[in-house]
C-alpha cells in the first residue's frame, strides 16, 4: 500500500478505472461492478424505494396484531465487504428480473398508486418528502440523489466485539461501511464533497483514491470516502481502505459462509441481509459488558446448542404482497419434517381471525415432556401431578395429530382455544377420559374442580371449573420475578382486574377432533364448522398462506382487516394510533401469513404479507 499524505486535488473518478484498482490486474480477480441501464434503471429505483416505504408500514401493521427456486443472489457490492464482516445488509434498486413488474402491480394497491401513467412521478414525490424530512430539507431527491444513484445500496458492520465505551462517554471499535453503485462517478463525487467537505488529506491504493474528511460529529472516528470505478464507499477509513484490498480476494461474497448463504437468495429480491451468528452473539455479549458492566451478563449458549453460523433474509415483491425469507442451517437438534397443507383449517371456524398450526402435536408434545421429566426435582415440584409428565402412567398424547390454536371473533366478542385432530378418535376420548379422572383426585387453589357435562352435536361438552384463582396467579408472578423486579402490590392488583373472576376450560372429542376452548362458546364454533365455512375457505386466509407457502411444517395466520377494525372501534382508533398518513395504507392490508420447514440442510420461515385488491 502505497501512502500520501499531502492534500493534492481529489483524483477525478474520470481518471480511475472502470472496475477498480488495476494493481497487480492480470492475477488479482476483479469483479466487475453494476452498470447503468439508462432510464429503465431510474425508473426502478424509485419504485424501489417505494417498496421500502411501503414494507416499513407494513411492518407496522404487524407489529400492531412459500418457497422461492434458489437461484443465488449477483451482488456487486458484497466482493467490496471485507471478510470480518459480521452484519451486511444489501437494497437491490435495480429491481432484477420479475421485481419490475410486481412492485408496480404491488403498489397499484395502494392508494395514490392506482395511475399507472403516473406512477413514477408520484413516486418521486413521496421520496422526495421522506428525503426532506430525514435531511431536514437540506437534501433534495430529485437534484442531489436520483441523478447518480445506481442499482445496488449497501451496509457492512464488522469487528463487533471491540465495541466498547471510552472514558468521556463515546463509542469505540467496530467499523461500518456504507456502499453503493453509481451512474454517474463524477456527480457522486461533487455530491460528496459538497456534503461532506473538502478532504483534509488523501491516501492512494494502487490508483485509488481515499479521501479523509474532518467530521467532529463522529468521536473517535477517522471519516473517508472513495469512488473506484463504478463503486462508491464511505466510513471509517480503515474500513474503506479495507474494502479496496478486500475487492481482490472476493471480500465477503468468497467467504464460505455467505456464498452458502447465496445459494438460498433468488437472484430476483428486492433487499437481503446476512449476519455471522456466533460473531455476532459474542459481540453482543462483549458490547454488553462494556457499555454495561454492572448489568447480568447474557447467557451463552449451552454446549451442543450453539446459533448456526449464519443467516440471511431476503424480501420479495409480489403482485398480491410481499414476502420475507429467513434462512439459517438446520441445527442438529431440529428434526427434519414432513411438509404437507394444513388439515386443520378445514375444522376451524370462518370467523377465525388469528392461528398458529404445528404438524404432529402428539410426537412435539411427547419430546417436551420427556425433556421435562430430566429435570432435577421434578417430581417434588409437580407432586401428585408428576405420573402425568414422567410417563408413568403411559403416553397420554400419542392420538394427537396436527393442531393449532386459534382466536375467533362473533358479534364483536373474542374467543380463543386449541384445536387438534385426532387421527384416533377413540383413543383420544379414552385417554381425555383417564385425564379427567385423574384431576378428581388433584387439589388446586380452591380445591378439587368441579366437572359438568352435557351434550352437544355427536358428543359431550365438559366444563371444568377451577374457581377464583387470580391471587394464586398474582403469588406466581410475584414468585417468579422475585427481588427488585418484582412486581408492587398496585401492579398485581391491575393484573388480577385482567384476570376472569372464575377460571375454566371447556372440551370436546368428537367430529375427528380434540377442541379446548376458555369458554363454551368456541368449542360450539369449531363443532359447527363444516368445510364449506371454515377458515380454508376464507379469502384472506387463502391470501396470506398462499403467499407465504400452504405446504410447511407449521403455519400461522392473522386476518389484519379485522384487526384493525377492532383497533379503529376501540377507544383509541387506528388513525390516532397509526397517523392519518399510514391507516390509509395499512387499511389495505389484507392479512398475514407464516410458514416454516424444516429441510435435510435449512430451516426456512417465510413472513407473508396479502395487499387488498382495489
Amino acid at each position: 500500500m502505497d501512502t500520501i499524505e499531502t492534500l493534492p486535488p481529489a483524483a477525478t473518478p474520470a481518471t480511475q478505472p472502470a472496475g477498480g484498482p488495476p494493481d497487480d490486474a492480470a492475477t488479482q480477480p476483479v469483479v466487475e461492478p453494476v452498470r447503468p441501464a439508462g432510464a429503465r434503471r431510474s425508473s426502478r429505483a424509485r419504485w424501489a424505494a417505494a417498496l421500502a416505504v411501503l414494507a416499513l408500514v407494513s411492518a407496522t401493521a404487524l407489529a400492531g396484531v412459500g418457497l422461492i427456486a434458489a437461484g443465488g443472489s449477483s451482488s456487486a457490492l458484497a466482493p467490496w465487504a471485507p471478510a470480518t464482516t459480521t452484519v451486511y445488509a444489501e437494497m437491490r434498486t435495480d429491481l432484477p428480473g420479475d421485481q419490475q413488474g410486481a412492485v408496480g402491480a404491488l403498489l397499484a394497491r395502494f392508494p395514490g398508486f392506482d395511475d399507472q401513467a403516473a406512477l413514477d412521478m408520484k413516486v418521486d414525490t413521496a421520496i422526495g418528502d421522506l428525503v426532506a424530512r430525514a435531511s431536514g430539507a437540506t437534501v433534495d431527491y430529485g437534484r442531489d440523489l436520483e441523478p447518480w444513484l445506481g442499482g445496488e445500496i449497501a451496509l457492512a458492520v464488522g469487528s463487533l466485539d471491540t465495541v466498547e465505551k471510552t472514558a468521556d462517554g463515546a463509542v469505540s471499535g467496530g467499523w461500518a461501511l456504507l456502499l453503493s453503485t453509481t451512474k454517474d462517478p463524477a456527480a457522486t463525487q461533487a455530491f460528496l464533497e459538497a456534503r461532506l467537505g473538502a478532504p483534509t488529506a488523501t491516501t492512494t491504493i494502487g490508483t485509488a483514491t481515499v479521501n479523509t474528511v474532518a467530521a467532529p460529529e463522529v468521536q473517535g472516528r477517522t471519516i473517508a470516502w472513495s469512488i473506484v470505478g463504478t463503486t462508491v464507499l464511505i466510513g471509517d477509513r480503515a474500513a474503506v481502505e479495507s474494502a479496496i484490498d478486500a475487492q481482490r480476494s472476493g471480500g465477503l461474497a468468497a467467504t464460505a459462509g455467505f456464498s452458502a448463504a447465496s445459494a438460498q437468495v433468488p437472484a430476483e429480491h428486492v433487499a437481503m441481509a446476512w449476519a455471522d451468528l456466533p460473531t455476532l452473539a459474542d459481540a453482543a455479549r462483549a458490547a454488553r459488558e462494556a457499555m454495561a458492566p454492572d448489568a447480568s451478563p447474557l447467557p451463552s449458549m449451552p454446549a451442543g446448542h450453539e446459533p448456526p453460523p449464519w443467516v440471511t433474509a431476503w424480501i420479495r415483491a409480489e403482485a398480491g404482497g410481499a414476502t420475507l425469507d429467513v434462512v439459517a442451517p438446520r441445527p442438529a437438534d431440529v428434526a427434519v419434517g414432513a411438509p404437507r397443507v394444513s388439515t386443520i383449517a378445514s375444522r376451524l371456524p370462518g370467523i377465525t381471525v388469528a392461528a398458529v398450526e404445528v404438524h404432529d402435536v402428539g410426537a412435539l408434545v411427547q419430546r417436551a415432556l420427556d425433556a421435562a421429566a430430566k429435570e432435577p426435582g421434578l417430581a417434588d415440584q409437580l407432586g401428585a401431578a408428576a405420573p402425568v409428565i414422567d410417563g408413568a402412567l403411559g403416553s397420554f398424547v400419542d392420538w394427537a395429530g396436527d393442531g393449532a390454536v386459534a382466536v375467533t371473533r362473533s358479534g364483536g366478542e373474542m374467543h380463543g382455544g386449541i384445536v387438534v385432530a385426532a387421527d384416533e378418535p377413540s383413543v383420544a376420548a379414552t385417554r381425555i377420559a383417564a385425564i379427567r379422572a385423574f384431576l378428581a383426585f388433584v387439589d388446586g387453589p380452591n380445591g378439587r374442580p368441579v366437572v359438568t357435562e352435557r351434550p352437544y352435536g355427536d358428543g359431550t361438552i365438559v366444563t371444568v371449573d377451577f374457581g377464583d384463582v387470580r391471587d394464586a396467579i398474582g403469588k406466581a408472578i410475584g414468585d417468579a420475578a422475585g427481588g427488585a423486579g418484582a412486581p408492587s402490590a398496585d401492579d398485581l392488583a391491575r393484573i388480577r382486574e385482567l384476570l376472569p373472576s372464575s377460571a375454566t376450560v371447556v372440551y370436546t372429542v368428537q367430529r375427528g377432533v380434540f377442541v379446548l376452548g376458555t369458554d363454551a362458546a368456541f368449542v360450539e364454533q369449531v363443532v359447527d364448522t363444516t368445510p364449506a365455512d371454515s377458515l380454508a375457505t376464507d379469502p384472506d386466509y387463502r391470501a396470506a398462506i398462499d403467499l407465504a407457502g400452504p405446504s410447511n411444517d407449521g403455519q400461522a395466520f392473522v386476518d389484519a382487516s379485522a384487526v384493525l377494525e377492532m383497533a379503529s372501534t376501540a377507544e383509541t382508533g387506528a388513525v390516532e394510533v397509526l397517523g392519518a398518513d399510514v391507516a390509509p395504507f395499512t387499511g389495505r392490508i389484507q392479512s398475514l401469513g407464516a410458514a416454516y420447514t424444516a429441510a435435510d440442510d435449512v430451516i426456512r420461515l417465510r413472513l407473508a404479507i396479502a395487499v387488498r385488491a382495489r
